[in-house]
């Protein structure tokens, strides 16, 4: 764009065009958009003419005179204080009427009266009571059917006619009449009956008289008439209040002063103002604003028309603004010049006298103009961006000016340059950050992939523009905070705007929620500015008692900084470390080392295999327990020299059993623990039998030395050869000895000492560790080996032989194929194990090996909390947020007071900020919440205001109404869909109008460029374009949300599957508890022919009246919403709605909202019930919906208001939709048909509840992991709070994360639901059974886990544990030894208040303190500190503002001098 003067024209051109539509909404008609209607086409009252009700309209003069200052800026509406009579007409009729009444009609009455009076009392003598009710009713009956109802039916339909509300449903006639007439005779009969009863009757003929005589009776009757009141301002202002909610984007307004052109009414002034029930009363206060608009479009429509038919030219020359701020001049001054000038370009006769609040009125053949009010509901007003064009024109007179330059800028943009995508860069960005970066983020709140995604891009520098698809439900909102957060710890400003005040409050109910929880109070006015909002938040927040709780919380945050700091390290730090931790556990169990696993577990499962598994995980926390070293003690101890021993003696059957061939060699090892043994004594003998031979021995050697005599042993030979003989017999020695031999003597007394010593040292043992074993067996075992005890020490010291035992006993079965029986000693050493070969160990050990890594990773699963550790980060961020919201706040207060206070002004009275005051503003409130049309009326025009700028609900915003925020933001950012409802005004304007101003633009911009593809984007340049598809062509960075956070699958699969090609991801879990029954509800009502208005259906209405009440009745919590097709419908309901006792009680307690599907967009509740309408004898639904999707381009976007019906109607329930038809669901047509039928077969589906009987009986452990639950410490505890959904379909969650994961067959999972302190857990139980499958070769294919065990696997699976379910994860290696109490432990951690941040406790903790004034902040030190810190005696107040810590004591130099001084 070169030429200078082409592009003005153009730019004119668009601005002009923008500016047109803004005003006028090219609606077909030629008259002003802004003029006084009382209903809408549907039948909404949207006007109330002030007029009917004289003393509210003088009431509203006269404020508007006060200026609407002081008390004058609200006026409160009570029921029955402002009423309307019966027209003259009216009560003639009325007059002639009871001027009717027959004097013979009125006898008839007496007579049936003293008859009726007498048969009562005589027939019910002792019950007097049942007497007068029983003739006060049949007296009342008659006096109704002869005075009251001629009347009534004759004057009735006269007086409705002229009431605004229907009279039958508040104040009755017939009952009024009743009172009015009847209500003497209660009293009368009472006393009329105990006469008769006493014997009394001679006054009754005349008190029957008296109390029906004629002329009594017309007077009340032409008195109750006198002060009937028809209309009550109370209830035309309630279905004005009720219209407004039941259509959309709509306002209330203060209309005066008035013109009418051509039968056509408009106001002249009009300011908008809040009408606001007065809860419990009844009763509303009408609450204006402090900015006045002028009507100019309507002033110079009737200046046309007048210059037309007056063939004259000119304009009047006051009205050149179109706002008034009324606290900025002298209001009724204004006023008065432009009624002046408006009375004088029409010429009227007298001038309309402003400060005269009576009613006046001027008339010419073009106009009449009077100084009439009413209260209206009409569309938002425009005006101000309406401003920011004339501005922009404005300035293209001024080529350096900032303003004219960024429009330029803009336009060149989407019309010339090619936008640089980011796409590419930031996937490749994300692609190769750790899973560290991606899990441990940095936010006050959860994120998902996408929500940080768009976070990096609005990051990078080439990234303007970002547009962000947002389906129903998936969290547009939550998004919106999480850029706002992270905007505010980067000290960046932000501008969330959007056209609907209930998105905006859903913004910072989202912020404000996050922000309350850092903080000690729940009604904390945090520092988020609101501008625009009926009592905006500025004024709140700069509140003495709002600062003051700031500054006592920032102290607060202030005295737990460094703290503060270095907690958050740490806890980004484990995060770091145990995701690191935990990645390498999966990398361990890659891809190889688990094929490998699972095909030698395969093998050594089979049925030949010699392996028992199962028997051996079960010991698999017992480190003695290794399948490895069993084998190899097998091989090692063959040859093992005492079992060959015990093989070769046990032969004999000296042990019995093995066991006790090990408890022997227990008992000889532990022989001479402080010596050694020495056996060379036994080699005299061929055997010892038994016990105590040394005692044999010692008596031996007595019998020897009493042989010698006096010549030694001569002469004994004889009797030594015997005593020899016998000793060798008797001692089964090897040969015989001769005692009288040295030697020989010396031997057999060494032995005997010896064997004596060796059995006192049995003897002992015996004693000490209780084993009791005979002698003989003993020497058997010392006689076959002399070395016996030495051999035991060392066995006992390796304990070999034990182990091998201690392993056949722990896995008998294995050992049994292994052909080892402990009862068969042999073959222990004799088995399939000395025939394995070297690759078949080598095969074990790798097994073995693969097996031990699994397993390690495996135990360890559950070690770390993810959900809990990244909730503790965000809510430390969070507290790092306030702290920095409130440094701000606090800065600003204290350092611009003047400026404080004047913003204030201006706020309220809805003027622009200067621009140097506004850069203070922003700085003290960096993230503001404002409606996109109202946001101008603050913020100057100036470019880069603001770092981001947020168009919530883009698809609703028109570009005509987008394009001056961009000229503020360097960056900006949509959020929309376009499958859901564009802009109403963009829909509803007329092609005509439209093409004319296009051609126009066209025209203008071919002076600039003829090139085809600029012309084809200048197309984009329709008003009735979106700024969401708008800024579709020029975005830097596109996504879209697919989190699905609103309600269940089922709820979603209508839109998911029709409008978003199956990509929205439901992640909220249905409980165990709930069916499908329970979410999605059907009620078919029996058909019954009502007469009704239009597209109505007073029975569907009428039930779901009887479910509000029932709602009630169980103390129902939840909200409750009604959508319906029709117009007719939602208004019936409300009208019902209104005339309900519950009525307050509805709207409250559930939040009852009545839409139609074209105006719930954006909302949602709890329960929803459709209200369809159609019956089997008329359906008019084909005219709200498609008749088929298959001629439509859902993608396109264009004409697919029908569709986008179906979209926006069935996604906006979260708990439960509650269908009310009419007819059967295979009954109705079309899409509409289709959309009911698909819910109706979700409801109509089977579901498998839980229980045994619903388990999958291909998984054996599905069975046994229940068991384990309903067996575990915590179910005993929590049982009657706990719902067990088995067969839980995780992986249809895990799905939603990655459209290309398949859950793996050979997990098992359950959800378990409990609530605990108020607080739901849902914890989903999974247990890892794929080597059990593993075995089933028709449920898992070899390779086919293979995407389980990564860590892209556990990143998947921590991501879902971030939306706050908590996962406990079971397999054979973490929870073998006892799976009750690992599971019941685990359970009890999982439902843990893991609120382990002690340091934003204590900040809290301080602030409760100081709010309770127990403490208190020293400037000194900037620590807050116990009040006693501060105790000062010498101060009157006995506490200073310096804590004792840091006050020097004071010197005496000072106090004389200034006692000196004073003297």
């Amino acid at each position: 764009m070169s030429n200078i003067k082409p592009q003005n024209e153009f730019i004119k051109e668009v601005c002009s065009y923008f500016m047109e539509f803004l005003q006028s909404n090219f609606k077909r008609g030629r008259f002003p958009k802004r003029h006084i209607k009382l209903k809408t086409s549907k039948g909404f009252k949207v006007g109330l003419d002030a007029s009917k009700y004289p003393d509210f309209n003088n009431i509203l003069k006269k404020n508007l005179l006060k200026e609407f200052k002081d008390s004058a800026d609200k006026v409160k509406v009570e029921k029955g204080k402002f009423t309307k009579k019966p027209d003259k007409k009216t009560l003639d009729l009325v007059t002639k009427s009871v001027n009717s009444i027959k004097s013979s009609d009125i006898d008839k009455l007496k007579k049936f009266s003293l008859k009726n009076l007498k048969e009562n009392s005589k027939n019910f003598k002792k019950d007097s009571k049942t007497a007068h009710d029983k003739s006060f009713k049949e007296i009342e009956d008659e006096f109704k059917k002869v005075v009251i109802d001629p009347i009534k039916d004759l004057c009735e339909p006269l007086i409705l006619s002229q009431s605004v509300y229907d009279i039958d449903s508040l104040y009755t006639l017939e009952i009024g009449l009743s009172e009015a007439l009847i209500g003497d005779l209660d009293e009368n009969i009472s006393e009329m009956i105990n006469d008769l009863l006493s014997n009394n009757p001679k006054e009754i003929n005349s008190k029957i008289d008296e109390l029906l005589n004629i002329n009594d009776i017309k007077l009340k009757l032409l008195s109750f008439f006198d002060a009937l009141n028809i209309n009550d301002l109370y209830f035309e202002m309630l279905e004005i209040y009720n219209s407004k909610f039941n259509l959309d984007k709509q306002d209330f307004y203060f209309y005066f002063y008035e013109m009418e052109i051509q039968n056509k009414r408009f106001p002249i002034f009009y300011m908008p103002i809040d009408i606001v029930p007065d809860k419990g009363k009844n009763s509303f206060t009408l609450k204006f604003e402090k900015e006045i608009y002028i009507n100019k479009r309507a002033i110079q429509y009737a200046v046309g028309e007048y210059n037309r038919e007056n063939s004259t030219v000119g304009q009047i020359g006051s009205i050149t603004d179109r706002i008034i701020y009324i606290d900025e001049e002298d209001l009724i001054e204004r006023l008065e010049q432009i009624i002046s000038d408006i009375c004088d370009y029409f010429k009227f006769e007298k001038k309309i006298d402003v400060k005269d609040t009576s009613p006046q009125i001027q008339k010419n053949i073009t106009c009449i103009i009077s100084n009439n009010c009413s209260i209206n509901v009409f569309e938002k007003s425009d005006e101000s961006l309406i401003n920011d064009y004339e501005d922009i024109l404005t300035s293209l007179e001024n080529e350096s000016s900032d303003v004219a330059k960024m429009f330029k800028d803009i336009l060149n943009d989407f019309l010339m340059n090619e936008p640089t995508s980011v796409i590419e860069n930031l996937e490749n960005d994300w692609d190769d950050s750790s899973v560290n970066e991606r899990l441990n983020y940095t936010s006050p709140i959860p994120l998902n992939y996408e929500q940080q995604k768009i976070i990096k891009a609005l990051s990078k520098k080439d990234c303007k523009y970002v547009v962000v698809e947002g389906p129903p439900g998936t969290g547009k909102s939550h998004t919106i905070s999480a850029i706002a957060f992270n905007y505010i710890l980067d000290n960046k400003s932000i501008l969330i705007l959007s056209d609907t005040n209930y998105a905006l409050d859903v913004v910072e109910d989202k912020i404000n929620d996050t922000l309350n929880k850092a903080r000690h109070t729940h009604d904390f006015q945090n520092p988020i500015l609101r501008l625009g909002k009926k009592g905006n938040t500025y004024s709140k927040i700069l509140s003495n008692q709002s600062v003051s709780q700031i500054r006592d919380f920032h102290r607060s945050s202030k005295t737990h900084q460094s703290k503060l700091q270095n907690h958050i390290e740490s806890v980004e730090k484990t995060i770091d470390e145990n995701i690191t931790n935990e990645g390498g556990r999966f990398e361990k169990i890659d891809d190889d080392k688990i094929k490998k696993y699972l095909n030698l577990h395969l093998k050594f499962t089979s049925e030949k295999s010699n392996f028992n598994l199962d028997e051996i995980d079960g010991n698999s926390n017992d480190t003695s327990i290794d399948i490895l070293e069993f084998l190899n003690l097998i091989e090692t101890e063959k040859n093992n020299k005492l079992f060959t021993l015990y093989l070769k003696i046990n032969s004999k059957g000296s042990l019995k059993t093995y066991e006790e061939f090990l408890k022997f060699i227990n008992f000889v090892g532990n022989l001479y623990k402080s010596n050694t043994f020495d056996g060379k004594f036994l080699s005299l003998f061929k055997a010892i039998k038994k016990k105590d031979n040394h005692l044999i021995m010692q008596d031996f050697i007595s019998q020897f030395r009493q042989m010698k005599g006096m010549f030694g042993y001569a002469f004994k030979g004889g009797e030594l050869a015997d005593l020899n003989s016998k000793i060798k017999n008797k001692l089964k020695l090897k040969s015989e000895i001769d005692l009288k031999s040295d030697s020989d003597f010396e031997a057999f007394s060494y032995a005997s000492n010896k064997l004596e010593e060796l059995e006192n040292e049995i003897q002992l043992l015996r004693e000490e560790i209780k084993i009791n074993f005979s002698y003989e067996i003993f020497y058997e075992y010392l006689f076959a080996e002399k070395n016996l005890i030495e051999i035991c020490k060392k066995e006992l010291e390796k304990n070999n032989l034990k182990n091998i035992l201690d392993f056949v006993r722990k896995i008998p079965i294995t050992a049994k194929n292994l052909g080892i029986d402990i009862n068969n000693p042999e073959s222990i050493f004799d088995n399939k194990v000395l025939k394995f070969s070297a690759d078949d160990k080598n095969e074990i050990l790798d097994y073995l090996q693969s097996r031990s890594d699994v397993a390690e990773a495996f135990q360890s699963i559950n070690d770390f909390d993810y959900s809990t550790a990244i909730s503790e980060k965000q809510s430390l961020y969070t507290t790092i947020m306030t702290d920095k919201l409130d440094s701000k706040i606090l800065n600003f207060f204290d350092n611009n007071r003047t400026t404080a206070k004047t913003l204030s002004k201006i706020i309220r009275s809805k003027s622009k900020f200067p621009t140097k005051e506004f850069v203070k503003l922003r700085e003290a409130f960096p993230c503001i919440i404002a409606s996109v049309r109202d946001f101008a009326e603050f913020i100057n025009l100036k470019k880069d205001l603001f770092d981001l700028i947020i168009i919530d609900e883009a698809s609703q915003v028109s570009i005509a109404q987008a394009l001056p925020a961009l000229i503020r933001a360097k960056k900006v950012l949509v959020l929309g869909d376009k499958k859901q409802f564009n802009n109403v005004k963009s829909m509803q304007a007329t092609k005509v109008e439209n093409n004319y101003f296009l051609e126009k633009i066209k025209k203008a911009f071919k002076k600039i460029s003829n090139d085809r593809q600029t012309l084809e984007r200048l197309k984009l340049f329709d008003v009735t374009s979106s700024v969401l598809e708008f800024f579709t062509n020029i975005a830097n960075y596109e996504t879209m949300l697919k989190k699905h956070f609103r309600g269940y699958k089922e709820h979603i699969s209508y839109s998911s599957k029709y409008f978003y090609n199956n990509e929205i991801q439901a992640i909220r879990v249905k409980s165990p508890d709930l069916r499908l029954k329970d979410i999605i509800k059907f009620d078919v009502l029996d058909y019954k022919k009502e007469e009704t208005i239009g597209n109505s259906n007073k029975n569907e209405a009428d039930f779901i009246i009887k479910q509000l009440e029932k709602f009630k009745k169980d103390n129902y919590s939840g909200s409750v919403g009604v959508i319906t097709p029709f117009a007719d419908q939602q208004k019936l309901i409300s009208s019902i709605l209104q005339k309900h006792n519950d009525r307050d009680y509805f709207y409250e307690k559930f939040n009852l909202k009545v839409w139609t599907f074209d105006t719930c967009q954006g909302e949602e509740r709890k329960t929803i019930f459709y209200s369809m309408v159609a019956d089997k004898n008329e359906d008019k639904l084909w005219s709200i919906f498609p008749s088929t999707f298959e001629k439509l381009d859902l993608e396109d976007g264009t004409n697919i208001h029908r569709a986008q019906r179906l979209n926006v109607g069935f996604s906006r329930v979260q708990e439960c939709m509650h269908f009310v038809l009419s007819k059967d669901p295979e009954k109705f047509n079309n899409e509409i048909g289709n959309a009911i039928r698909h819910y109706y077969k979700i409801y109509n589906s089977k579901e498998n509840l839980p229980g045994e009987k619903n388990l999958d009986p291909s998984s054996p452990k599905e069975k046994e992991v229940l068991g384990w639950i309903r067996d575990s410490d915590f179910y005993a505890k929590y049982q009657k709070d706990i719902i067990v959904e088995a067969q839980f379909p995780i992986g249809d969650y895990l799905k939603q994360l990655d459209r290309n994961y398949s859950h793996p067959s050979y997990k098992t999972d359950f959800l378990l639901s409990v609530k605990i302190d108020n607080v739901k857990n849902n914890i989903i139980i999974e247990y890892d059974g794929f080597d059990f499958h593993f075995k089933k070769g028709h449920l898992i294919d070899e390779f086919n886990f293979e995407d389980y065990y990564t860590e892209e696997h556990m990143e998947r699976q921590r991501a879902l544990e971030a939306y706050g379910y908590k996962f406990i994860r079971l397999n054979r290696f973490n929870c073998s030894d006892d799976p009750v109490s690992f599971l019941s432990k685990a359970l009890f951690d999982a439902c843990k208040n893991n609120n382990n941040n002690t340091i934003r406790e204590r900040i809290i903790k301080t602030a409760k303190s100081m709010a309770s004034k127990d403490s208190r902040y020293c400037k000194t030190c900037e620590k807050v500190k116990e009040l006693d810190d501060f105790r000062d005696e010498s101060l009157k107040t006995k506490y200073g503002n310096v804590c004792n810590g840091c006050r020097k004591p004071k010197s005496n130099f000072w106090r004389y001098r200034r006692y000196g001084r004073r003297w």
